[in-house]
């Protein structure tokens, strides 16, 4: 499915893109996307987490429990949202993530494979599980959201080399990042 330009240009408002120069003593520029298509090039995106959502007529106060009326299991995760949204807008993407070996990770390769997204940066795990947020939605729209990153947390440096290498030889423009989440502190 391609997307209108209107449709790429809404998508990639407020997106902080960071331009990726991958020679020794990296040097990562910051811009803020104006609304320009910025997908010419190669982009990288960071993260998948399977999101568990339940809906309800509010959101449930300390100690209360509160019945809901809807639920649903899926892929989810920042980066893994912008990466499909992306390459459903005829980006050349690549996503970088880790993953365990449960039915949630199913989720993300089965999601992959039927986009047609390219998976050389998805690394796997059978230390941890992957990672998983638990969302809820009150019928006002307001929501509570628990991350629970999991493998996203474990890289290795070998598994950090494999990155640059692939960036190097695949090349890289764009990495994109949800630099304001809190599991991205220190890598």
């Amino acid at each position: 499915m391609q997307l209108s330009e209107g449709t790429r240009n809404k998508l990639i408002k407020g997106i902080l893109v960071q331009e990726c120069k991958m020679e020794t003593g990296s040097k990562i520029s910051q811009e803020r996307v104006t609304g320009e298509p910025v997908w010419e090039g190669k982009h990288w995106f960071l993260g998948f987490v399977a999101d568990i959502m339940a809906r309800a007529p509010h959101l449930p106060a300390p100690k209360e429990t509160v019945m809901g009326h809807g639920f649903k299991i899926g892929p989810g995760g920042k980066g893994f949202n912008q990466a499909v949204a992306a390459h459903k807008a005829g980006a050349d993407v690549k996503l970088v993530t880790k993953l365990g070996t449960d039915h949630f990770a199913e989720i993300a390769e089965n999601t992959m494979e039927q986009l047609g997204m390219d998976r050389s940066g998805v690394f796997v795990t059978e230390a941890c599980d992957t990672g998983c947020a638990l969302i809820l939605v009150g019928d006002s729209g307001q929501n509570e959201i628990v991350v629970v990153p999991g493998a996203c947390l474990t890289f290795s440096e070998p598994e950090v080399g494999t990155v640059k290498r692939l960036t190097d030889e695949k090349g890289c423009d764009y990495v994109l990042m949800q630099l304001g989440d809190e599991q991205w502190r220190g890598v």
